[in-house]
């Protein structure tokens, strides 16, 4: 037969992982969209650089626009909110206003990328020149 106290001590030890799962669960599930979202933005980024170079930027804009349109199109009905579409193009684009306009974030990008690019238009192939490409 087993021994009372160690099946007491492991019915304890499977609570506390019942009760420690289920208050850590909304940190893990915050855990994987953040690890989700990271790792979207490296695949984007990488194929910015390797797939669309020609598009730049204006491809991540035109995917998050086609997003946007399809979240309106197919989630027309939310328990939450009355027009869940519009509600969420409105909170990508306040958003954006907060975290690059009014923070300035969008002008030090622009000066940093004019400023990284300006040694390609030079006609000396220095070290600037190797590193703007």
């Amino acid at each position: 037969m087993k021994d009372p106290a160690a099946t007491t001590q492991q019915q304890r030890a499977h609570q506390h992982g019942l009760i420690i799962g289920l208050i850590t669960l909304p940190w893990r599930l915050f855990g994987v969209l953040v690890a989700s979202l990271l790792l979207s933005i490296v695949i984007e980024c990488v194929g910015m650089h390797l797939f669309w170079p020609d598009q730049g930027w204006r491809h991540a804009q035109g995917m998050l626009e086609y997003e946007l349109d399809q979240l309106s199109t197919h989630f027309t009905r939310s328990a939450v909110v009355q027009e869940p579409g519009r509600t969420a193009r409105s909170l990508v684009e306040g958003a954006y206003e907060w975290i690059f306009v009014k923070t300035g974030l969008l002008e030090w990008m622009r000066d940093a990328s004019a400023q990284a690019s300006a040694p390609s238009r030079s006609s000396s192939r220095d070290f600037r020149y190797y590193l703007s490409q």
